[in-house]
């Protein structure tokens, strides 16, 4: 990428808060990524309480430098998932692109999730602290940063490290975002950590949503990698039980131009699509997810043409004019005739 974009993100859990990966979740994936949702702090509280240890930790300094960061984690405490979290942001920043380039910088921070990896603790804090490394190191193109990341999405000792898993995989899309996806297509502990993942439906029922969101990353990195494996198991989880898994794979096979996404695209594009936004506690929750359904839905329509001026994209072309149609917000409409316009002109030439 460049940088993964709103359109770039997965589509996020039922029940997280209008943001991660097109998210104010601050894990918002990956870059991300983003769209993890944080097991043991709401997500509104996570930015208040980083923005009070940064005002007590630094109240005088008035930049705090990557490298700042990196030194506290370094050093004992608990509470270190603030320094992570505040690092990843550091590093979304364009104001410091440059960083993504630190071979040093990612290297600590690989060592340091190595170690978080190898102590196995289960409390909160740790947990979010690996998380936020996870999260961190997907804004490297690093390839040095790979294998701390395959092991952190692979490796699960209890249900609380579902939640790890999961940001690993978005870190994984998101450096092959940065890196280029043909540099890791053809890594294999890569695709087997992504696969693995997608076909993860776990045993007990009591973790199913979470087995779910793990799927819906797994799906949304596979479709950022590509090549005849991912695309293979893409069209498999187009009959995945989850609506969320579903709309990954069918905009992660439009962004190839695969014909096969069509049917479920049609789906996101429904003016009333009550299983898109079942789960959703609030009626802005609602709002906001059901109108990330249709944006996602529009832009793959276009990649999907771009990708393959050939595909039959008269369905899709009418499901957008009935959205126009109906009583969607603004930007929705405006998207939608912005892609029917895109799509006339593909069929022109």
């Amino acid at each position: 990428m460049t940088e993964l974009t709103e359109s770039d993100a997965p589509l996020p859990p039922h029940d997280s808060a209008p943001g991660a990966s097109p998210s104010p979740d601050p894990s918002a994936a990956t870059s991300a990524a983003s769209s993890l949702q944080l097991l043991f702090i709401p997500l509104v509280l996570v930015a208040v309480t980083v923005l009070i240890w940064a005002i007590l930790r630094w109240p005088t300094r008035e930049t705090v430098t990557a490298r700042d960061l990196a030194r506290d984690l370094s050093r004992p405490g608990r509470s270190h998932w603030q320094q992570a979290y505040s690092l990843a942001e550091l590093l979304r920043d364009p104001r410091h692109a440059d960083l993504k380039q630190d071979a040093a910088l990612a290297a600590d921070l690989a060592a340091m999730l190595q170690l978080q990896l190898d102590a196995a603790e289960m409390d909160a804090n740790r947990i979010h602290l690996r998380i936020f490394l996870c999260r961190a190191l997907g804004e490297f193109a690093v390839p040095a940063v790979l294998p701390v990341l395959v092991q952190a999405g692979r490796q699960e000792r209890g249900p609380a490290e579902i939640a790890v898993r999961r940001a690993a995989l978005d870190a994984l899309a998101a450096l092959a975002s940065q890196a280029g996806a043909a540099a890791l297509q053809n890594d294999d502990a890569v695709l087997q950590t992504l696969l693995a993942a997608a076909q993860d439906r776990g045993q007990a029922a009591t973790d199913s949503g979470q087995r779910a969101e793990l799927r819906a990353s797994a799906a949304f990195g596979l479709g950022v990698l590509g090549g005849a494996p991912a695309l293979r198991e893409l069209q498999r989880l187009l009959e995945d039980p989850s609506p969320n898994v579903r709309y990954n794979a069918a905009t992660g096979l439009a962004r190839h131009g695969q014909t096969a996404a069509i049917p479920v695209l049609l789906d996101m594009l429904q003016p009333e699509n009550r299983e898109a936004i079942a789960g959703e506690p609030s009626a802005t929750g609602r709002a906001w997810k059901q109108a990330l359904v249709w944006t996602n839905a529009i832009r793959a329509t276009r990649q999907l043409a771009q990708r393959n001026p050939t595909a039959d994209c008269r369905s899709l072309a009418a499901a957008m004019k009935s959205l126009v149609g109906s009583a969607v917000p603004a930007h929705v409409a405006s998207q939608a005739r912005e892609a029917l316009l895109a799509l006339e002109k593909t069929q022109r030439e």
